[in-house]
């Protein structure tokens, strides 16, 4: 069974929801200013990529997107320890990782499903968008790994 335009944009709606939760709950961990801004900046950016599916939605079915809370779910446990340690901050990124490259696949089949110019160009934004946060979070791996991190 195919999903309907309505759906698939539901679905897109809540992953940007959780994504930027998610991305805010690493920044409110972080102590290290640089990284505290890199997550911010990233949750505000998931929260913009929410904001031009609720403006798709809009147009087209003529009615603001009310997101259901208990449809949202945490994509991540975070540790209980009030900072990161090492391995818990590689763990949070490498979930990020997972969900750019996750939306962005997701964006992409849609993509090739789609008929419609505007939609097409609209979905190849979003794709490029997450396939950005994807290399950022990739380096910040990098990073993180390399004994550079901001616990």
């Amino acid at each position: 069974m195919s999903l309907s335009q309505k759906e698939l944009l539901e679905m897109a709606i809540y992953q940007e929801i959780s994504t930027r939760n998610f991305y805010s709950q690493i920044a409110e961990r972080i102590q290290d200013k640089s990284g505290k801004k890199k997550f911010l900046e990233l949750s505000q950016e998931e929260e913009n990529h929410q904001n031009i599916l609720n403006g798709w939605y809009e147009r087209k079915f003529g009615q603001k997107f009310i997101p259901d809370p208990q449809a949202l779910k945490p994509v991540f446990e975070f540790p209980q320890e009030a900072v990161f340690s090492k391995s818990s901050a590689l763990e949070a990124v490498s979930v990020g990782i997972q969900l750019e490259r996750d939306s962005a696949n997701f964006y992409s089949s849609w993509k090739e499903k789609e008929e419609g110019e505007e939609a097409r160009d609209l979905l190849q934004k979003l794709i490029d968008f997450e396939n950005s946060h994807f290399l950022r979070l990739k380096e910040e791996y990098q990073a993180i790994s390399q004994n550079f991190y901001w616990i």
